[in-house]
């Protein structure tokens, strides 16, 4: 049995005192830390998967921005067929009362007789005596009631205007299929950032498990290497060296534990929850594939990709509005029809009573043929060539950067699925070195550095095991995000 060549009993003891204290220290930091990260608070709910891209695609702005897009498009082509199968109607109406106060005056009246005499000049009525000597004579004016009312309908239809409002019409029509296509590419990519949060969050679970059981580990090791000390079988280096590697798994436990809640928080975050409720999501890991060739991911990208449908569509919605503007060159026909209405009617205390009263009918057809205008219809049409120019190149190099994205992501997922074999496979070794390393230390034909290189050795295989996992899911879910299709 090995015997330390060094350090009295005294200074073991004290060793082993202060070693235990250490010791009793962090089992109960690590159980209240654990505690806290890993026991579920009562009133927080439980999101799966589902439920989360779910909750997304009513929380986030960007899906909001996206429907009301649809929303103003689908208003547009609504609009557009009102401008060019249905007329242009207007009305008013207008009504007004009044009424004129008694009212003197002193004029001269050059007239003989004694008679009164109403007489009306425009739209003032006055009143007068007449007298022999031809006198200044006070004349009274009487009070006047006055109302009129007046209405107006009009309706204007363009028969003709060169097709520009048809291929208006048609260029809405592709824009609202657009914004269809627009909302469709905007749910994929917020699905995609949900479940790249979702897997970053389980994969922080599942490492936080293996620091809990690294921790276990060591402190079950540090034990063994503290009772083989106070025997005599090992040295006091070999009690340091576990001490460190200790706190060193205690350390990567407390990071494995902030992992989990900040990527809790990205997760609500991109869910749309509210970061200052409690909330819990299912932990539950599952296994993503495709099983499909990458000739079968390709053609599924070059016809299904909503945002590279949307630039197609682009180009047909341009290509009518350069149609539309070089209808500018042709002439507009327009019918026409109105009807007005007007009575008027006055009265006094005289009882003299006048009424007025019309109506008009109008109709006819307006053509007209902007011959010259500045050139303005020239750079309409220049401006919608180029429009149309850019959203056909924008629609060819959308297609290669699906092919190219498709691609990349298909080599990934390769890469990932082989790594998720390999990794399995070290965690075996890994577990397998440990047990060997153990039975070895415990015989004293090992090290505790061989030891320690062991324990170090299992936990990183089983970490990169997880991230292989992390990255095969995710390189599925960008796969799919390529392709243009949901799961």
């Amino acid at each position: 049995m090995y015997k330390p060549m060094y350090g009295s009993l005294t200074e073991k003891n004290r060793s082993a005192g202060v070693v235990s204290k250490i010791r009793r220290f962090a089992i109960s930091a690590l159980v209240l830390a654990t505690l806290a990260v890993s026991a579920p608070s009562a009133q927080a709910e439980t999101y799966t998967l589902e439920q989360c891209l779910e909750l997304a695609q009513n929380n986030r702005a960007s899906i909001v921005r996206a429907k009301g897009a649809k929303r103003d498009a689908k208003a547009s082509v609504k609009r557009q067929f009102g401008r060019i199968f249905l007329p242009s109607v207007s009305g008013a109406y207008r009504t007004s009362e009044s009424r004129a106060r008694n009212q003197s005056s002193e004029e001269p009246v050059f007239a003989t007789g004694q008679r009164a005499i109403l007489d009306v000049v425009g739209d003032t009525l006055f009143f007068q005596t007449r007298t022999p000597t031809g006198l200044i004579q006070k004349v009274d004016v009487p009070d006047q009631d006055r109302s009129s009312s007046s209405y107006q309908l009009s309706a204007n239809l363009t028969l003709f205007d060169g097709f520009s409002n048809i291929n208006d019409y048609k260029g809405v029509r592709k824009s609202s299929q657009r914004a269809d296509y627009d909302l469709k590419r905007a749910k994929q990519n917020l699905e995609l950032n949900v479940r790249i949060a979702y897997f970053a969050y389980l994969a922080n679970v599942r490492n936080l498990a293996v620091q809990e059981e690294a921790v276990k580990r060591s402190q079950e090791q540090l034990n063994l290497v503290q009772s083989r000390y106070d025997v005599g079988s090992a040295s006091l280096s070999d009690v340091l060296k576990q001490k460190v590697q200790f706190g060193n798994d205690n350390i990567a436990l407390l990071e494995a534990q902030n992992g989990v809640k900040t990527t809790k928080a990205d997760l609500g975050f991109e869910v749309g929850l509210n970061l200052n409720d409690e909330m819990d999501f299912d932990t539950t890991y599952v296994e993503d594939k495709f099983d499909g060739s990458l000739d079968a991911a390709i053609q599924s990208g070059v016809t299904s990709h909503p945002g590279l449908r949307s630039t197609e569509l682009a180009v047909d919605v341009n290509r009518h509005f350069v149609r539309s503007a070089k209808g500018g060159y042709l002439p507009s026909v327009t019918a026409f029809v109105s009807e007005s209405w007007s009575d008027a009617s006055r009265a006094d205390n005289l009882d003299q009573n006048l009424s007025f009263k019309s109506r008009n009918l109008a109709f006819g057809v307006n053509v007209n043929w902007n011959i010259f205008d500045r050139f303005q219809r020239e750079q309409s049409v220049t401006n919608r060539k180029v429009a149309y120019n850019n959203a056909k190149a924008e629609s060819w190099e959308a297609r290669n950067n699906v092919v190219l994205a498709v691609k990349k992501a298909y080599f990934v997922l390769d890469k990932a699925v082989a790594q998720v074999a390999v990794s399995g496979e070290n965690v075996n070794s890994a577990r397998e070195d440990m047990s060997l390393a153990q039975e070895k230390y415990n015989l004293g034909s090992a090290s505790i550095l061989d030891l320690l290189d062991a324990q170090v050795s299992l936990k990183d295989a089983q970490v990169k095991l997880i991230r292989a996992q992390l990255d095969q899911n995710l390189a599925v879910a960008r796969l799919q995000n390529a392709m243009g299709v949901s799961y």
